[in-house]
């Protein structure tokens, strides 16, 4: 049996910034994808945890993933944002998003941003935890490719398309969800594979 080792937060962080920078990859962005992906191991969501790092180096490598996109606001309400990612990292563009609906919300009660041609951001959930820190109701969730076969179904036609919900409680933990609207996200598949472990039957 291979030795656990347990690393500290900020070498895990400063681990992912430094290989990020490695490639290339600005430093605003690499701190934020880094501080993304460490708070899902941390949340115990290791399927999309710092084991992702490498899907993103591959994406920065083959140029599906932009190191220097024209990230755009095109259209802005006081309540609403559409923002084209044009191909870029995807969790610092949602981080700027949230952080706008959030600004926007203390003046406004409310905003919904829409983002596209963006990449992978992670889990979920970390967005919400931004609007739950500001005492603020949170919504993140976002689409993916085709991976699911629907019930009675053979072939794959839908997406995991994740969402979570974070709900503040005044003195009592908020409510916070983060899931996949299929039975299993594939990354818990990905973890087993890692493992070469056998998946359980429920």
């Amino acid at each position: 049996m291979n030795e656990m080792k347990i690393v500290k937060t900020p070498e895990l962080q400063d681990f992912v910034v430094k290989i990020l920078r490695q490639n290339s990859l600005e430093k605003r962005q690499a701190e934020i994808t880094a501080d993304v992906l460490v708070c899902a191991d941390r949340r115990g969501i290791n399927s999309h945890g710092v084991a992702r790092l490498k899907r993103y180096i591959d994406g920065l490598k083959d140029g599906t993933i932009r190191l220097n996109p024209n990230v755009r606001i095109v259209k802005e309400t006081p309540v609403s944002l559409v923002i084209d990612g044009d191909g870029g990292m995807g969790q610092p563009i949602a981080f700027d998003a949230m952080t706008k609906c959030i600004e926007k919300a203390k003046h406004s009660f409310i905003c919904f941003a829409s983002i596209r041609n963006s990449n992978h951001y992670g889990i979920a959930g970390y967005y919400t935890l931004m609007a739950l820190k500001e005492n603020l109701i949170g919504i993140s969730l976002t689409n993916t490719a085709p991976l699911v076969v629907p019930t009675f179904g053979k072939e794959v036609a839908i997406g995991t398309n994740p969402i979570s919900i974070g709900i503040p409680a005044k003195d009592d933990k908020p409510f916070l969800l983060d899931m996949a609207t299929s039975t299993v996200p594939r990354g818990k598949i990905e973890v087993y594979a890692r493992k070469e472990a056998e998946i359980p039957d429920c």
